[in-house]
């Protein structure tokens, strides 16, 4: 008897972006990467407006701006970036970038003020349905896993809720300052939107990245393992080892031209970096007619194709796909949410379906249209306190 898959989730963890106006002074720094450099102002008085904050959402490359709305980011990799500049007392400021560019042109960002309300709270019937729906809103964006008990939003001031048919709605009037004591982060998150019922959360978010002073050591060497293990198994570590398996394959079939024809006669196997991993995917069917769903083992090589840029790949299935990750047992966080009380099992079941016929990701394991992809089961149930930055990698610096 398998274990039911109950929650689901459109994915956070993805990026949408908008399209690139030519307005970016953008050039190679140096072979860690490019820059980015800009300067904001008041829409309506043209003056300087200092001290924004600049960043690349999903990442921890950003910078304050100076006195004069100067700003300037560093050792950017090549790829499809988004660019966010954020100041209270204005609308936010989103651009989407290619990197490298065509032409270097200077980046002049115009912010449009807006008035932020700041309503006096009163302890009443009103503020303690607040703080019900708050406890609700950080279990659906945070989650309830390990790390999530060790995080917390210093600002939950500036969220606001309302409940429309039994939906949690939320809007923040600022960025939400969350502290992650779990992977020694704290994200600077932008709420774009957030609607969550009883069975399903939606939500959207960019997130930036710091991270937290360790007090030792061995504080340092706990939050080294607990980011290996949010990354092991992880929706990005499943669709990062897809793309080098993709790469790896590609690369074998130009040396051999005949193994294509060999593997469709089942002649031959090909190169499986995800069962390497830990990862065996499996194509979920029902027949026409049938009660019953097929679960069918499939090679990987058949879900993804090389993309328009060469950082890109494209991820192309129908239907649903089972994922198993069997290096990683599910925590009892999660099993607790199931009600399965002690019934444990060593190895991860994730569902994923793709909402539309192609979707465009990166050999970082990124992709960029954040409703592009639903999950449910194990990564369904996860949420922002097991996110990384997107320059993690369980060998690199950023670990």
């Amino acid at each position: 008897m398998g274990i039911p898959l109950k929650w689901s989730v459109f994915l956070f963890s993805g990026f949408l972006f908008a399209n690139l106006a030519p307005a970016a002074h953008l050039h190679a720094q140096n072979t860690a990467g490019y820059s980015i450099r800009g300067r904001v102002f008041d829409a309506q008085t043209g003056q300087p407006v200092p001290h924004a904050n600049a960043f690349l959402a999903h990442s921890m490359l950003g910078d304050a701006g100076d006195e004069q709305g100067i700003f300037q980011i560093n050792n950017i990799p090549a790829g499809q970036h988004e660019l966010i500049v954020s100041v209270l007392g204005y609308e936010l400021y989103k651009k989407t970038l290619r990197l490298p560019a065509a032409t270097p042109v200077i980046l002049t960002v115009a912010l449009t003020p807006r008035i932020i309300p700041f309503p006096e709270i009163e302890i009443s019937a009103d503020t303690r349905e607040w703080r019900k729906n708050l406890r609700r809103f950080s279990e659906q964006l945070i989650g309830t896993s390990r790390n999530a008990r060790m995080t917390e939003i210093e600002n939950a001031y500036c969220l606001d809720f309302r409940v429309n048919d039994d939906t949690l709605i939320a809007t923040a009037s600022e960025p939400l300052r969350i502290i992650n004591r779990g992977l020694g982060y704290k994200i600077y998150y932008v709420l774009e939107s957030f609607r969550a019922s009883r069975t399903t959360a939606r939500f959207s978010g960019l997130p930036r990245f710091d991270t937290l002073a360790a007090n030792s050591s061995q504080q340092l060497r706990t939050w080294k393992e607990r980011r290996k293990q949010a990354y092991q198994g992880s929706l990005r570590h499943f669709l990062t080892v897809l793309c080098a398996n993709f790469d790896s394959v590609t690369t074998v079939l130009k040396r051999d031209p005949t193994l294509a024809a060999r593997l469709q006669r089942g002649e031959a196997s090909s190169i499986n970096l995800l069962s390497r991993e830990g990862f065996v995917v499996y194509r979920l069917e029902r027949p026409v007619g049938s009660p019953q769903t097929i679960r069918r083992q499939i090679d990987p090589y058949s879900l993804i194709r090389a993309g328009t840029h060469p950082e890109d790949r494209v991820l192309t299935f129908r239907g649903s796909l089972q994922v198993v990750y069997n290096r990683g047992a599910e925590q009892p966080e999660y099993l607790a949410y199931l009600r399965l009380g002690r019934w444990t099992r060593p190895y991860q079941t994730s569902l994923i379906e793709a909402l539309q016929d192609s979707v465009t990701i990166d050999v970082r394991g990124r992709y960029f249209d954040t409703f592009a992809l639903h999950t449910k089961g194990y990564w369904g149930w996860q949420r922002l306190a097991e996110m990384l930055p997107f320059e993690y990698s369980p060998a690199g610096p950023a670990n």
